[in-house]
C-alpha cells in the first residue's frame, strides 16, 4: 500500500491546493492555520494488480461561483486524459475513465464541490 500512497500523493498534491486522504483533513495545517477551501481530498485505494478498481476524489472551494472549482476540474481532466500511468517504486497504478459531477452543500451556497471519480489500476504489486 505504500507505493500506492505515495503515487496518488504525488498525483493528488500536484494541483496547486492541498490534497488529503477522504476523511483525514486536519483541522490545522503545520503552522497552526485553520485549514480551508480550496482542498482536495482522495481516497485511498490500494488495487488487486489484476484487476480496477474505481475510486474518488473531491474538490472543496468556498466561492459564490462555481467557475474556479470547474477550472481545477479541467486542469484535473487535462491532468489524467486518457490515462495517466504514476511511477511507483514497484511500477506504476494508472488512473483513468475520469468523470466528475458538482454537489451542492445544502445550507451553504458559497462552499463548492466536485465529486470526481476514476479508475485506478496497477500495473505491477
Amino acid at each position: 500500500m505504500t507505493n500506492t500512497a505515495k503515487a496518488l500523493y504525488t498525483f493528488f498534491s500536484g494541483f496547486g491546493i492541498p490534497a488529503y486522504i477522504v476523511g483525514a483533513v486536519p483541522d490545522e495545517t503545520p503552522d497552526g492555520k485553520p485549514v480551508t477551501p480550496p482542498y482536495l481530498t482522495y481516497q485511498a485505494r490500494e488495487p488487486d494488480w489484476r484487476t480496477q478498481s474505481q475510486i474518488y476524489a473531491e474538490l472543496w472551494y468556498r466561492s459564490t461561483s462555481m467557475v474556479p472549482i470547474n477550472m481545477k476540474t479541467d486542469e484535473i481532466r487535462a491532468a489524467i486524459g486518457e490515462g495517466v500511468s504514476i511511477p511507483t517504486e514497484g511500477g506504476a497504478v494508472y488512473l483513468s475513465d475520469f468523470t466528475a459531477e458538482p454537489m451542492y452543500m445544502e445550507g451553504d451556497d458559497t462552499l463548492k464541490r466536485m465529486y470526481m471519480t476514476m479508475t485506478l489500476e496497477a500495473t505491477t504489486t
